[in-house]
């Protein structure tokens, strides 16, 4: 027996049902019932598990494991395990909760006399509250000075995460200051699936990138398994102009360096290593970094694009750019002129590449309601009228079938579908411009070759009850169109 029918076989001996009564209720025949129970038959479809759930009675939680154990038969274990975690990223990146500052921290905040104080160039530190502290005081001096530069060296910790938010959001930080956090990626490994360990790492940078402006991450693999990798003493650090601070794995030991030889030293090391990285982030500080991005991302031969807004960019005219980007704009020619010349390689790029296009039914709605494209600044144009988003709306459901676009329309079930969180996967990068929160967009990087190949096989098997089906797509986005184009 596979595991799906054993969990079933246990289901139906708990509730003691007649299979020939859970057949009709389901609208089969004993026999096919009876073989899947037991083993030999898999069901036909989710709807069918659903449907034995429902016959079964079962709680939320063993409907949900019924369903898990269906699906892992369905695709395998592995496959199983990086499509759930590649959703749960997903729905991660979609979240738009915004962190409540910490403002008991700003009193907490810190004085370390061992630091201030010590006449000897290094300080031993002991347990990760009083390095959490250590922390805090150097973080803190390094953020009220202009253009101050915090530099880590710190895999990618909740406490730590934790910890930098109430830091970051309790704390007066002076013009021109930068976070920079290098991590280190699994380059493979037999004690662990890299893609699922690689994921969750950058799973758990994604708060960091969601609510922290000018923090920037680079990366580089390494076989963090065995331990080897660079600063393998004491292997995290934080460097401020002041300070140089080892720290140990577990967060419980830690030298703290003062002598200025010392700090330069450790700043030309993480100089050096960051000069090898990658960068996995980049801050939207204006026009320009969503222009430069949006040229980068016409590359490969096959991309998706996934927001739950409709994008319409590519259907923009020099008419309508001239009628909607702001009057105040600077270098308003610029924009256009840059604006268009990336509509006709976009449209270039669509005639000659397979592309999946994603969308939610409450984003299109919402794009009717309010003409807003939030991949652009609110800064950067007017909302289009009415007329003007349905006309949009009519020309972007025309690109789908003229191209032959892959479309589909994803359920509630996938996130928070009214996200403004925007997804590029193409062959060499996923491009994810997170967006929620206006003050602090930022672009995350994903290169990782196994991620991105994990990333395409989830959306290329979206599963029913995340995604309706092309067809079901397509007519749904008929009807919204039929209802405003006959509003009053």
């Amino acid at each position: 027996m596979n595991p799906f029918s054993q969990q079933l076989s246990s289901f139906v001996a708990m509730k003691n049902v007649s299979i020939a009564q859970m057949a009709s209720f389901c609208g089969v025949d004993r026999s096919s019932m009876s073989k899947i129970v037991h083993g030999t038959r898999k069901p036909s479809s989710d709807e069918l598990v659903q449907q034995i759930a429902n016959f079964l009675k079962l709680t939320p939680e063993e409907s949900s494991l019924l369903m898990e154990k269906y699906q892992i038969m369905q695709v395998g274990l592995e496959n199983y395990r990086r499509r759930k975690g590649i959703h749960a990223f997903l729905q991660t990146c979609l979240e738009s909760d915004n962190p409540v500052p910490h403002s008991a921290f700003k009193t907490s905040f810190y004085s370390l006399p061992s630091l201030q104080d010590s006449g000897t160039d290094s300080v031993i530190l002991h347990g990760t509250g009083t390095i959490f502290s250590a922390y805090g005081y150097i973080a803190q001096l390094e953020m009220q000075r202009e253009n101050g530069l915090l530099r880590v060296r710190i895999q990618p910790e909740e406490r730590f995460i934790d910890f930098t938010q109430a830091l970051r959001t309790s704390t007066d930080i002076a013009d021109g200051f930068r976070f920079q956090q290098i991590i280190a990626l699994d380059e493979g490994s037999a004690l662990e699936d890299n893609v699922t360990f690689n994921l969750r790492l950058i799973h758990t940078m994604v708060r960091i990138c969601k609510h922290i402006s000018n923090y920037d991450i680079f990366y580089y693999h390494a076989n963090v398994h065995t331990g080897k990798v660079t600063f393998s003493f004491l292997p995290y650090a934080i460097i401020s102009r002041d300070y140089a601070m080892q720290i140990s794995e577990d967060l419980r030991f830690a030298i703290v360096h003062r002598k200025p030889e010392t700090v330069s030293f450790f700043m030309e090391i993480f100089a050096n290593l960051r000069s090898a990285c990658l960068p996995m982030t980049q801050s939207v500080r204006d026009y320009r970094d969503l222009l430069y991005n949006a040229k980068r991302k016409l590359s490969g031969h096959s991309a998706i694009s996934f927001q739950m807004y409709p994008c319409v960019n590519c259907l923009l005219t020099e008419d309508l750019l001239q009628d909607y980007i702001s009057e105040e704009l600077p270098n308003r020619s610029f924009i256009i002129r840059a604006s268009l010349e990336i509509i006709e390689r976009k449209n270039e790029y669509l005639d000659s590449s397979s592309v999946s296009t994603l969308v939610s039914e409450k984003g299109l709605l919402r794009f009717l309601e309010n003409g807003k494209m939030p991949e652009y600044s609110s800064a950067l144009y007017r909302l289009p009228d009415p007329a003007v988003r349905i006309r949009l709306l009519r020309k972007y459901r025309d690109l789908i079938r003229q191209k032959s676009l892959t479309f589909h329309i994803v359920k509630e079930a996938f996130g928070n579908t009214a996200s403004e969180t925007s997804f590029w996967i193409d062959d060499s990068c996923a491009y994810i411009l997170l967006a929620d929160n206006p003050e602090k967009r930022n672009y995350l990087y994903i290169r990782d070759p196994e991620i991105l190949s994990s990333l395409r096989d989830f959306f290329s098997h979206l599963p029913n009850h995340l995604a309706y089906s092309e067809e079901e797509s397509m007519e749904i986005l008929c009807r919204i169109l039929d209802e405003h184009s006959s509003a009053p």
